[in-house]
């Protein structure tokens, strides 16, 4: 290719790049501006008991017999970390999402994605209709989206590098964002099998010959299952020794379910065939 060829086409390519980032900032500067008056708005049960779970710091309450053990400690630590660095819920809520998203769209870039439609992609999230309602309550799902776009970027660029280094660095990343999902919402198996699909996919992509595929791709996929997994026993063995439960929170405790299963089986006696229903149209 003749040198003037080269320039011109070394010049366009940082001129892209430059709209690009230019186009990503735009967003987000956007998007912080339509939500420089937005609160978090507390539910009656669920933020309180998350927000004292947070101000009690989880496993030292002032008090033990009130300790809070309902749910899981994901969210109350993200809580605490947003206070200790004395920023708004709310802020924090949107910093937290805009950087798992900008993370999403370089892995992308990764998969020979154009820079256009990656910048749409980051459009569509950043200005879903979701983040203007769920990033205004004290909910895991404020911080749930966030952490399942890190980890698919994780696995994506887990999968795309080259490096065996990096291989394992961004798997070990891979595993405490999985280990944390874990730990804030309930759907573990969920999330799990979705981590599991994905990683299929990248890894089997233009792979002709399958088993040697996922032969090579087994260590890397093992290292963020079995972190997920010790961060999960750590936490429940933190609950166990602190706070006398020997799971994530009450709900997860086999005690609680077969309780309630039991609950669920008593006979009343009565016929549901003797209940009046309502009909409620849209």
């Amino acid at each position: 290719m003749p040198k003037k060829q080269l320039l011109t086409r070394i010049f366009c390519e940082d001129i892209n790049k430059l709209f690009f980032a230019c186009g990503i900032l735009s967003i987000i500067i956007i998007k912080f501006f339509l939500i420089r008056n937005s609160e978090v708005l507390g539910h009656p049960r669920d933020s309180l008991l998350y927000t004292l779970m947070a101000d009690q710091n989880i496993w030292f309450p002032t008090n033990k017999a009130k300790a809070i053990i309902d749910y899981m400690p994901g969210y109350p630590i993200f809580i605490m970390v947003s206070n200790f660095l004395n920023f708004y819920l709310r802020i924090s809520h949107e910093i937290f999402y805009t950087l798992s998203n900008i993370l999403l769209v370089f892995s992308f870039r990764l998969l020979k994605i154009p820079r256009y439609i990656c910048l749409v992609i980051f459009a569509i999230l950043t200005f879903h209709i979701t983040t203007f309602l769920w990033f205004n309550t004290i909910l895991t799902e404020t911080i749930a989206i966030s952490l399942y776009h890190i980890l698919l970027a994780l696995t994506v660029i887990t999968v795309m590098s080259e490096n065996l280094a990096r291989k394992l660095i961004f798997s070990v990343l891979g595993g405490l964002c999985l280990g944390i999902i874990f730990i804030t919402r309930p759907e573990q198996i969920v999330f799990f099998l979705s981590y599991l699909v994905v990683f299929v996919i990248l890894v089997l992509r233009n792979r002709m010959n399958i088993a040697r595929a996922i032969r090579e791709a087994l260590p890397i996929c093992i290292i963020p299952i079995a972190i997920s997994l010790l961060i999960t026993t750590v936490f429940t063995l933190l609950n166990a020794f602190f706070l006398e439960l020997p799971a994530l929170s009450i709900s997860n405790s086999s005690a609680f379910k077969e309780t309630f299963s039991q609950i669920q089986s008593i006979d009343d006696g009565q016929n549901i065939d003797d209940f009046e229903f309502v009909n409620i149209n849209r």
